[in-house]
């Protein structure tokens, strides 16, 4: 990954800057672990499931945001409406997923990361930043 980072390379291969996994693993000395061939293999190569990441349109960020202070401006001039959203409101750890999927464990996030222990929470997908520390849940 520092090779890539610091040539400013691309890891998405459908981009000008792109670096094939080859160089990569020539350059960094690093052998596939037994979970990206076993990837390989079965699901595909990573360049069938790269992501192309885009930014966020100011046009939308603008709607967000507007839409959030017209939101909070209007329950303001509304107390007890306020006060009935807040009796409802979700705590901030609060993690919502479907009742079929409580009770079982989650592998998942990079396939690289062989370590990884299995959660009760689903997890993010994986980016080519992922260090393998911890598993994250989704949100």
């Amino acid at each position: 990954m520092s090779y890539v980072r610091l040539r400013n390379f691309s890891l998405v291969r459908s981009t000008s800057r792109s670096v094939t996994e080859s160089l990569i693993l020539a350059n960094s000395g690093v052998k596939p672990t037994m979970s990206s061939l076993l990837w390989a293999a079965h699901i595909s190569p990573y360049g069938a499931i790269d992501a192309i990441w885009v930014s966020l349109p100011p046009s939308l960020a603008r709607v967000v945001l507007h839409f959030q202070a017209e939101l909070m401006r209007r329950l303001q001039q509304h107390p007890v409406t306020l006060a009935a959203m807040a009796d409802h409101a979700l705590p901030q750890s609060t993690y919502i997923m479907p009742k079929a999927w409580a009770g079982h464990d989650f592998r998942g996030g990079n396939p690289m990361c062989e370590t990884a222990d299995p959660t009760p929470l689903v997890h993010d997908a994986f980016g080519f930043d992922d260090m393998c520390h911890h598993g994250s849940r989704s949100r």
